[in-house]
């Protein structure tokens, strides 16, 4: 299994200016290869209360203010408000 500093990756996660994302975003910002390598990253990120789990696959940091629209259109996209 491929390892990763969660300081390192907090930072790009950080620095890509996403509030919302899913696994799959996090790995293409990681450039990790494996779906279970996004996984253990996130589950750390959790364990360390740097994520907050909103639906099953969707994530959003903790702490930061999302609008409401932006995440109803997350949620179920396409979306009218």
């Amino acid at each position: 299994m491929e390892t990763y500093n969660l300081a390192v990756a907090t930072k790009k996660l950080y620095e890509s200016g996403l509030k919302l994302f899913t696994a799959r975003n996090l790995q293409e910002l990681l450039g990790v290869n494996k779906r279970d390598t996004a996984f253990a990253v996130i589950r750390r990120f959790l364990k360390n209360g740097l994520l907050v789990r909103i639906e099953r696959d969707k994530y959003s940091f903790t702490g930061v203010k999302v609008h409401d629209f932006l995440l109803a259109n997350f949620l179920y996209p396409p979306s009218y408000i």
